[in-house]
């Protein structure tokens, strides 16, 4: 059986054509000389500066593993998929025996081979460590173990977003982010040597009220991410046009992800400022989902028409070419409860804790959830009344909304030094730092917390409301349209010319 297996994943064509390219000898050779190079570089220095007793040793390794397996084969993988999109092949593994998952394991595994081989000519010389005491060899399997983890992470995010994103980024762009992360890995070689210390310790993390090994900590909360990446991943190799995710797939993402950070500050209640933390998180994964299953507005004139040969009166709420308001009532839901119970567990446990407990008020959990909600339905509007330009007109009004006020209230606080209340109204305006604000944070001298967070939480149900009047209008104006083109045999111009704009 196992022979079966390997020879049916051997077969895979995706698999075989980047095995073929990437092991090819001369470049593959030149690979290995610069990688043996470096390591016994990396062992000649750990023997000179006595590295290996404190450390730092490991670290240098450790350090050059991650960046050849995470970051150099996160690249490959996604040169290796824009470069399929870009010359139309991928359209011809779309319509091949290949199944969406098949297609997504072969450019997982298939595109950072070399790398693979490269970060397993590393191994000899992390034994070597271990033989010279640090760390001890359970903790060097542990450390493989993440090292392998966050890139499968690192390599799914990649496969994500060039799956998703049309234009690629350019060759040099890519070089220079491999350039700087390897200069930050380098900079964290003293910080990698205790980690192999530490390690060594078998430390414990609190996940709720369970005591969970360090490892198993770290996995629960990346393997999540690994199965909503391949659930992405499988659904645009089955068909360009499909969203990233279906309705019930974001709200479940976000159901899940909700669980696990606020498992991760369910004792943590000396660090004050967890709970605003959180929920700055939630907002950001709320209107990041939302944005994933916004359908355009030939997308929903398409589901009106399919509905309406099938014999359907109207389209299921979570089918994907529905409308979106559904899932951002329940993304808002989550959000609610999730950061009303992350508050209540940092006040309740904040008697230890130096200092005041900063934690979002009411107004200000509010003021996050009514983000969420006219973020998805200014989203939608602007995609359903304005077609592909919708895009523009949204990205202008976040500017408006987001960024505007943040500038008035710099202009403010600097031409009015030693008086920050006006300008905290203005900072207010903007959630990214109205959010903040509504936990009493900073806030001057003769404001009160009640006004900042009623100047920050009007402009959201200002912006919920007026959305959610015009989406409901154009969606009608929609509605009609189909309408009329399916039942008027020569419809005029000016409806079959919005109908034909929208398709």
């Amino acid at each position: 059986m196992s022979r079966d297996w390997a020879a049916l994943w051997l077969d895979n064509p995706i698999f075989v054509k980047h095995f073929r390219s990437r092991l090819r000898g001369p470049s593959l050779a030149t690979a290995l000389v610069i990688t043996l190079s470096l390591c016994f570089c990396i062992a000649w220095g750990g023997f000179e500066l006595d590295a290996y007793r404190t450390g730092g040793a490991f670290g240098a390794f450790y350090a050059l593993g991650a960046v050849i397996l995470g970051i150099l084969g996160a690249s490959q993988v996604n040169n290796s998929v824009f470069s399929a999109r870009a010359s139309g092949i991928m359209d011809f593994h779309r319509v091949s025996p290949l199944s969406p998952t098949e297609l997504a394991l072969g450019f997982f595994f298939g595109a950072p081979v070399r790398e693979y081989i490269l970060l397993a000519c590393t191994l000899p010389f992390l034994f070597l460590c271990v033989a010279m005491g640090t760390p001890d060899f359970r903790g060097l399997v542990q450390l493989l173990i993440v090292l392998l983890s966050t890139s499968w992470v690192l390599h799914g995010l990649a496969l994500v977003t060039a799956l998703i994103f049309r234009r690629p980024a350019g060759p040099r762009g890519a070089r220079g982010i491999v350039v700087f992360l390897g200069l930050v890995a380098g900079n964290s070689l003293t910080g990698l040597g205790r980690l192999a210390n530490i390690v060594d310790r078998e430390p414990r993390i609190d996940f709720f009220d369970f005591s969970l090994p360090w490892l198993a900590f770290l996995l629960l909360y990346q393997t999540p991410f690994l199965l909503f990446f391949f659930l992405i991943a499988r659904r645009k190799m089955d068909s360009e046009r499909l969203h990233p995710l279906s309705k019930p797939q974001a709200a479940l993402a976000m159901a899940s992800l909700s669980v696990l950070f606020t498992g991760a500050i369910w004792n943590q209640s000396q660090y004050k400022d967890l709970a605003v933390v959180l929920l700055y998180v939630l907002v950001i994964l709320g209107i990041t989902l939302s944005a994933l299953v916004t359908p355009s507005q030939a997308e929903y004139v398409k589901g009106l028409r399919r509905a309406r040969k099938l014999g359907w009166p109207r389209l299921s709420p979570w089918h994907d070419l529905a409308l979106n308001r559904i899932v951002l009532l329940v993304i808002g839901s989550i959000v609610l409860v999730t950061a009303t119970i992350a508050r209540g567990q940092v006040e309740g446990g904040g008697d230890g804790a130096s200092g005041p407990i900063h934690s979002p008020s009411t107004l200000a959990i509010a003021n996050g959830v009514l983000v969420v909600a006219y973020f998805g339905l200014a989203a939608q509007f602007f995609l359903l009344r304005f077609g592909r330009r919708g895009s523009g007109y949204f990205v202008l009004f976040l500017f408006l909304a987001w960024v505007v006020p943040l500038i008035l209230g710099v202009i403010t606080l600097v031409g009015q030094p030693g008086n920050s209340g006006p300008s905290q109204y203005l900072f207010a305006l903007s959630p990214v730092v109205g959010l903040s604000l509504g936990s009493g944070v900073w806030i001057g001298v003769g404001n009160s917390l009640l006004g900042v967070e009623a100047a920050a939480i009007t402009p959201s149900l200002l912006y919920t409301f007026v959305f959610n009047s015009l989406l409901e209008g154009a969606q009608r104006r929609v509605q009609r349209a189909v309408l009329a083109t399916a039942t008027r045999p020569n419809p005029p111009p000016e409806i079959r010319g919005q109908v034909e704009a929208a398709s």
